[in-house]
């Protein structure tokens, strides 16, 4: 449990996820109970028949379940994957800090009994939400996190049945708690390794895809640019061909225009070259006509 608290509170310290902050105080509060189910806490950190000796199991039991659910919450990222799951748990924390109050101002032994009550229906509430998230939505570390709270669901249920005697009491019975929470803090420590390799595992693909995305982009975009330089090279020639063909219109209508100038010029030059010699022809012929005559009187 020691090495769990100090390897889980380093990687704590740099990855900064909170599920491991959840995870690590988890780890101590149910440290804390096995020593004081053993003895291990009178005898080394208070006195026996203390105030604290006989709140601690108790009270260090509800914490370890209250910090147990904050890390479902966070590790099974309940409020990306199920909602009704997330409310669940949440009513569970809450159940569980009332039951504080009634070890500190009700009865220790009714607190007990609540708190194992608590921590059976904390262990299942766990296994449905894990299974749920595993099954369901495909999260690969909850497999871990469903087989560790199994674990240890097994162990409450067979150390609850020692306590009613349904089941004797002895070295192996009496130790199952503590085999099953150190099963499980190992299991649980292998699910947020698994919960990194996942997420790094994601990072990778969806960095790929992004890459992808962007060689895809890119050669859309390289299409599109030489479909855009066809179009542009085609639109080119046709404004070519257009402006050949409006410059040899031009320059017949320019031609036609000189002709039809040339036309009128010479239709001018005609009808003053018609008007001249109907001027002169009028006289000559008046000479002509009077020739004979004149040569008659004569």
């Amino acid at each position: 449990m020691s090495i769990m608290f100090i390897y889980n509170l380093f990687l704590y310290i740099i990855i900064k996820d909170k599920s491991y902050i959840y995870y690590v105080f988890y780890i101590l509060c149910a440290w804390l109970t096995q020593i004081s189910i053993q003895g291990y806490s009178s005898k080394y950190f208070w006195t026996i028949n203390s105030k604290m000796d006989e709140y601690s199991t108790t009270l260090f039991s509800i914490t370890a379940v209250l910090f147990a659910s904050l890390f479902t919450l966070t590790f099974l990222n309940t409020k990306h994957f199920s909602k009704t799951f997330e409310k669940l748990i949440k009513i569970f924390a809450v159940l569980t800090i009332l039951n504080l109050f009634i070890l500190f101002f009700v009865d220790t032994s009714t607190a007990f009994i609540v708190m194992q009550l608590l921590t059976l229906c904390g262990a299942l509430l766990a296994l449905s939400s894990s299974y749920f998230v595993y099954f369901k939505k495909h999260f690969k570390p909850a497999g871990y996190y469903l087989v560790a709270w199994s674990v240890l669901l097994i162990g409450a249920i067979l150390f609850i049945m020692k306590d009613y005697g349904i089941i004797p009491y002895n070295n192996f019975t009496s130790y199952l708690l503590q085999i099953s929470s150190a099963i499980e803090v190992m299991l649980l420590s292998f699910a947020l390794a698994d919960k990194i390799n996942f997420f790094k595992k994601e990072n990778e693909i969806a960095q790929a895809q992004a890459l992808n995305a962007s060689l895809e982009n890119q050669k859309l975009i390289k299409e599109q640019n030489i479909v855009l330089e066809k179009r542009v090279k085609e639109r080119t020639e046709e404004l070519q061909n257009t402006n050949s063909t409006l410059n040899i219109t031009l320059s017949n209508l320019k031609n036609t225009q000189s002709q039809l100038v040339d036309a009128e010029k010479m239709a001018a030059l005609g009808q003053l070259t018609a008007g001249i010699a109907h001027e002169i022809n009028n006289p000559i012929n008046f000479v002509t006509s009077n020739i004979k005559p004149l040569e008659l009187d004569i």
